[in-house]
């Protein structure tokens, strides 16, 4: 099996290596989005023709003109699936917090509505769109990751947790905003081991891929503020975010047998150990 994974942010790297280690292939290559757009459309689609599996992990959404959006390099990707009727297996890392975006069902299952409320939730949910499109045509499978929030225990974590940490250990001020919005969180590792699991399985459709377990901000900066015993410094923006409530459904994940994800308690509890 061949296997192409675009994307070289901290998401594609790691999923890259875990395909490595699991040894479901002797051909892995990763490719950033921007070596891919600087190709032609024929070197493009003689890399897909060799391909059996394509794992998205790119950014592919957000403002339009951001000089790290790729999706240009998505629309004519899926022009080129389409025009050779590509058969292999395209698995694409969404967004589960934008998709549900302001659901009025919680917590949110894969059938659950869909309102996502700002542009890169609308762009996730056109992208999915196109591969149920294709998928309903018997052009390829495909597999849709609807992650939650994917974080390391590091200083280098792009999300709150990375905040906190450089807050606690150089004494770095951030600004939270709100407080109160929740969220599901799902370390890198775990995200990644249940991704190359599902290829494994041979899964399709949609998963939510999450710890199952939702938090507000201030119960996460507790936790990481005791487990450290220091404190956090943090100016607070009382605006309330556009997505105020996170929460999702891992009931279908489970079912195929591969076991609950860690919740930040127990990555913590790791540490200590």
């Amino acid at each position: 099996m061949k296997i192409l994974v675009i994307g070289s942010g901290v998401i594609g790297k790691a999923t890259h290596q875990k395909l490595l280690s699991f040894g479901i292939s002797s051909e892995v290559a990763l490719f950033s989005s921007r070596v891919l757009e600087a190709q032609s459309d024929l070197q493009t689609l003689n890399l897909i023709r060799e391909t059996n599996l394509i794992i998205w992990t790119a950014r592919d959404a957000g403002a339009p003109r951001e000089l790290g959006n790729s999706i240009p390099l998505w629309d004519r990707l899926q022009r080129i699936l389409t025009q050779i009727h590509w058969r292999g297996k395209f698995v694409f890392a969404s967004s589960a917090g934008a998709i549900y975006g302001n659901d009025t069902e919680f917590p949110s299952s894969e059938t659950s509505r869909q309102f996502p409320v700002e542009p890169y939730g609308r762009i996730k949910k056109l992208h999915e769109m196109d591969l149920i499109e294709n998928a309903r045509t018997g052009e390829f499978e495909i597999l849709i990751a609807r992650v939650t929030n994917v974080f390391t225990v590091d200083k280098n974590d792009r999300g709150i947790i990375g905040s906190v940490l450089r807050s606690i250990e150089d004494r770095e001020n951030f600004v939270l905003q709100w407080g109160f919005q929740t969220r599901d969180f799902i370390c890198l590792e775990d995200f990644t081991t249940i991704l190359v699991q599902l290829i494994s399985l041979k899964q399709q459709g949609i998963f939510n891929i999450g710890s199952g377990v939702s938090l507000n901000m201030f119960d996460v900066i507790r936790k990481f503020e005791h487990f450290y015993q220091k404190k956090s410094n943090y100016v607070l923006d009382g605006s309330i975010p556009l997505i105020p409530r996170s929460e999702v459904v891992i009931s279908k994940l489970l079912k195929t047998g591969i076991p609950q994800p860690r919740t930040i308690d127990m990555c913590l509890l790791e540490m200590k150990l």
